[in-house]
């Protein structure tokens, strides 16, 4: 069932990145190309879970090799689930130009990050212990938090800056619907007092003729 599921996601994500890649109009769009930077990840991580899913490693050399791939695709990947949400936050948020709210900016950002990650992990050798399962590579336990951890903070974030968006557009929509009665407010003053007046000038000028 896992093979059918990545078969369908790696066909999918393939076709969603050449459709970008096609059309030279979505290439000057900053959303388009950090998508484009997340669905080539995606495709990524789900290839080497389809590996992992339909290929006998067969050393404990290649089975290390793959769990530091993949650890470096979740990461990149999730990093630039990240570099959308600030997208969004300079978006909706701020509304402000900034000078960093720019692709190499975040390819920078997503592609360090996720190698310091991988070369703190390389450094603590904690995949170099031999787990397998049904003898495909598994991540291993010592790694847990090495792999899961910036998962984790990264869907905190995500969710925080999102509570935030969903907090300012309210407060904006309920400004917007304050602003729009009291113009009514005022236009229906405006009408009344005019109305009033002309009432008002006709009374004086029948009172003068007669």
């Amino acid at each position: 069932m896992n093979i059918v599921g990545d078969s369908i996601s790696v066909f999918v994500l393939i076709a969603t990145l050449t459709t970008y890649l096609l059309l030279p109009e979505l290439w000057k769009s900053l959303r388009n190309n950090i998508h484009k930077n997340l669905v080539g990840n995606m495709i990524g991580f789900y290839l080497l879970s389809l590996i992992s899913n339909t290929t006998v490693v067969p050393s404990l050399g290649l089975c290390k090799v793959w769990r530091l791939v993949l650890q470096f695709e979740t990461h990149a990947m999730f990093s630039w689930m990240a570099a959308e949400t600030v997208f969004l936050l300079f978006k909706i948020v701020r509304r402000t130009h900034s000078k960093y709210n720019k692709i190499s900016s975040y390819m920078f950002s997503c592609y360090t990050g996720s190698f310091i990650i991988l070369l703190a992990t390389i450094l603590s050798d904690c995949h170099s212990q031999k787990e397998r399962n049904k003898n495909n590579c598994v991540v291993s336990e010592k790694c847990f938090w090495h792999f899961c951890g910036p998962v984790v903070l990264v869907v905190i974030f995500n969710a925080a800056v999102v509570a935030k968006m969903v907090h300012v557009i309210y407060i904006r929509t309920n400004n917007s619907i304050s602003n729009s009665l009291r113009r009514q407010t005022e236009h229906k003053k405006a009408k009344l007092g005019h109305s009033l007046y002309y009432e008002y000038s006709d009374i004086q000028t029948n009172c003068y003729f007669n």
